[in-house]
């Protein structure tokens, strides 16, 4: 069976990147730079996810039909590129672009109506 791949997301105008950028730009100059402690962690610890969800930095990738900002790809690795270069910690930014990717590529692309209707509001708190 051949899954068919939605349309993707169109791009940010110039005006909602800048407010992504901003937004995550904030966030890892409070949350990640200059928390030393985070380079030596074998996993995210659960302040940290609770302040991504607090910051809305977990709805960038997912439609605003489930509770998103409505960005792709592009504005996913923008923001990713700003974390890193922001916050300066690539475990973070691997841990949290990757729960973006699997929320974005499994349950979107390959779960049913149901499936996204129930996981993908969630998975944008």
């Amino acid at each position: 069976m051949v899954l068919a791949m939605p349309e993707p997301a169109p791009d940010l105008t110039a005006a909602q990147s800048a407010v992504i950028d901003a937004l995550i730009t904030a966030f890892a100059r409070r949350e990640i730079d200059g928390h030393d402690d985070l380079h030596n962690r074998d996993s995210m610890p659960p302040e940290l996810w609770r302040a991504i969800g607090a910051a809305s930095l977990a709805r960038i990738a997912l439609p605003m039909a489930f509770g998103g900002t409505g960005g792709g790809f592009r504005v996913l690795a923008a923001a990713a590129e700003t974390m890193a270069a922001e916050g300066g910690v690539m475990g973070v930014v691997t841990s949290w672009l990757a729960r973006q990717l699997q929320s974005r590529m499994l349950f979107l692309y390959h779960g049913d109506a149901a499936q996204r209707a129930t996981y993908l509001p969630d998975l944008a708190a």
